[in-house]
């Protein structure tokens, strides 16, 4: 699947999904490659085939034989990219990306994310930022972009103060 991706080659992607090859993290891969005939492709399989109540097959496959961490959703892969034509795939098909928990956040879920794993943790909150600073996704998803952005540059200022040893990554989104 991930060839026939990275050759633009939407004939062999329908023929493998036809033929019920597991599709794993292939979605992710289009929006990688920016292959938006793809993207639409695997969005509509997805859609076709998703269980209510399971994973999405992105999140579904193995993460030692992925190219993607976990907190990498097709949102956030296609705000990295900046491509707006995916984006507006993306949002007008429902998806979303809230705004990262607080970096002194006690809830369960973040207590529990950084004891098993801080630096993941901490990769996982600046990758929510980088989507999120993404011009074109907030051309599309604000109602004032130009406020949405100072906004956002005072809260990556914050957060450069308080992670330090990512002060640069925030400084740079």
């Amino acid at each position: 699947m991930i060839a026939a991706i990275e050759n633009e080659n939407i004939e062999l992607i329908n023929l493998l999904l036809r033929e019920g090859i597991k599709v794993k993290d292939a979605l992710l891969h289009a929006i990688k490659e920016e292959y938006v005939e793809a993207v639409e492709t695997l969005l509509l399989w997805e859609e076709e085939n998703h269980v209510p109540g399971e994973p999405y097959s992105w999140e579904a496959v193995d993460r030692s034989s992925s190219s993607f961490t976990a907190d990498i959703t097709p949102l956030i892969l296609a705000a990295h990219k900046n491509n707006y034509e995916i984006l507006k795939i993306l949002l007008d098909r429902g998806a979303t990306l809230p705004m990262p928990h607080d970096v002194r956040c006690g809830c369960d879920e973040c207590v529990t994310s950084s004891e098993q794993d801080s630096l993941r943790h901490s990769q996982s909150r600046i990758n929510a930022y980088k989507a999120l600073s993404s011009s074109s996704l907030i051309a599309l998803s604000s109602k004032d972009p130009i406020s949405t952005a100072f906004h956002l540059s005072w809260e990556l200022r914050r957060l450069s103060r308080m992670e330090t040893e990512f002060r640069a990554e925030y400084t740079v989104s």
